[in-house]
């Protein structure tokens, strides 16, 4: 009799790991269905594919047009310049500028300035901070910037601001750093740049130049280290857009 009872507790334990195991797959395929590729292993999603997308469709567009020297109304994406079809060159624009994203929303994750890095937390983030704003203005306090974000808007917001105070953290905390000797180099190279305006009178702007030069090449530096995974799901998404 105990030996049935036990039976019987196994297969129903069994069953169980089955249906969560499926169950657990099955949440997992659905969450990730709407990632296009990953940086990083941090996921792009296809919502970040179109907002950037669309950003980026006017030059992208004049750009392919100059190329392959058709008129805007008329231009045929799947035309050959250079071994590279308008899509790829589109896509390719796409991913450059979503690495660039990603990476500094990685290193400022690691800097401790920002932990809703997915997409999908800004989401979330953006609904509190607008249901936040209408109370606020609805009791009349003061709301700095738009009282209600678009989702395209509070992307370019959030990677904005995390652009700045991460440069500044670096600065802060010393691996960004400059001497006297690169702020008059830099100044020299042309002084027009500064409206010719003697050194010791813009040798805080000259230093603030030399450094945000030496951010972009840490950006840069990132970049290149950058691991990508499923990029080539983005010429996909970008020939159905287009």
């Amino acid at each position: 009799m105990n030996k049935k009872i036990t039976k019987k507790v196994l297969i129903v334990l069994l069953l169980f790991v089955i249906l969560s195991l499926s169950a657990l797959f099955i949440v997992k395929t659905i969450s990730n269905k709407d990632v296009i590729f990953y940086v990083n292993d941090y996921p792009i999603y296809k919502q970040e594919v179109q907002i950037i997308a669309k950003d980026l469709k006017m030059s992208q567009r004049q750009s392919f047009a100059e190329k392959s020297n058709q008129d805007l109304e008329n231009l045929d994406f799947s035309k050959n310049v250079e071994g590279k079809t308008g899509y790829e060159y589109y896509a390719q624009a796409v991913i450059d500028k979503l690495v660039r994203i990603k990476v500094i929303q990685i290193d400022a994750k690691e800097n401790g300035l920002y932990k809703n890095i997915d997409f999908k937390d800004i989401q979330k983030e953006l609904k509190q901070n607008n249901q936040n704003r209408a109370e606020d203005k609805s009791e009349n306090k003061v709301v700095y910037g738009l009282v209600q974000y678009d989702e395209e808007e509070y992307y370019d917001y959030v990677n904005t601001n995390l652009y700045i105070q991460n440069q500044r953290y670096l600065e802060k905390t010393g691996v960004l750093t400059t001497t006297e000797e690169e702020k008059k180099a830099k100044y020299n190279e042309d002084p027009t740049k500064f409206d010719s305006n003697p050194y010791e009178e813009v040798h805080t702007f000259v230093a603030n130049v030399v450094l945000t030069e030496k951010y972009e090449n840490y950006i840069n530096s990132l970049i290149d280290k950058a691991k990508l995974k499923d990029d080539e799901n983005v010429l996909k998404f970008i020939k159905e857009l287009v």
